[in-house]
């Protein structure tokens, strides 16, 4: 939603598309809440294949990149790939926006997200990805995590993990979360499990 931006292609049309390269510039977006400025994406559909659209794609945001291929096979069942991959994303920014000023977390972000399927809705959607965060700040300890961490080499600064590693399937709309790792001084937790997109 709030999209402004440009789009400017050439091609030719003699009954249906006879190639065609094009050039989409969002200046502002909000895509599931979160704010793009200034993405990119190139498009090409070649004659020899009218029915599909190449999408290369540049998304700044939270002062890193999303950049990534997308395939569109506009048939009867609208089939779709898209490999897609953030760098150096800023938490502190994330989780301002996500999660309130007050937000007590920090670090850079990295990610990717494989997704393919067919049709408009989420049952036939299958893929994977993962997360990783290997220096970073979460939450406040309380003060008896904060003695124990003194113990150790680390002075007290309220910090409950440091680290954060997860790797996850998709199937339709089930997420099935084969790895979540958050790691710390004091603590450290692992776990796997599986949640609904829909629910």
């Amino acid at each position: 939603k709030n999209v402004t931006g440009e789009l400017a292609c050439i091609g030719r049309w003699n009954g249906q598309i006879l190639g065609m390269d094009g050039n989409l510039l969002i200046e502002q977006a909000s895509l599931f809440e979160q704010p793009f400025k200034k993405a990119h994406a190139k498009f090409i559909m070649r004659n020899t294949s009218p029915d599909v659209l190449l999408v290369g794609l540049k998304a700044p945001i939270y002062s890193g990149d999303v950049v990534g291929q997308v395939r569109v096979d506009l048939n009867s069942s609208l089939r779709y790939e898209m490999n897609l991959t953030a760098s150096q994303i800023n938490l502190a920014e994330f989780g301002r926006t996500n999660l309130g000023p007050k937000s007590k977390i920090s670090g850079i972000a990295s990610g990717r997200l494989y997704l393919h399927g067919y049709g408009t809705g989420m049952d036939t959607m299958e893929g994977n990805g993962a997360v990783d965060i290997p220096n970073g700040h979460f939450y406040n300890l309380p003060v008896v995590l904060d003695l124990l961490k003194s113990l150790g080499q680390h002075g007290p600064d309220r910090t409950v993990f440091e680290e954060f590693h997860t790797a996850f399937g998709i199937q339709g709309a089930k997420v099935n979360v084969q790895k979540i790792d958050l790691l710390g001084s004091a603590v450290s937790l692992s776990g796997k499990g599986e949640f609904d997109l829909q629910s």
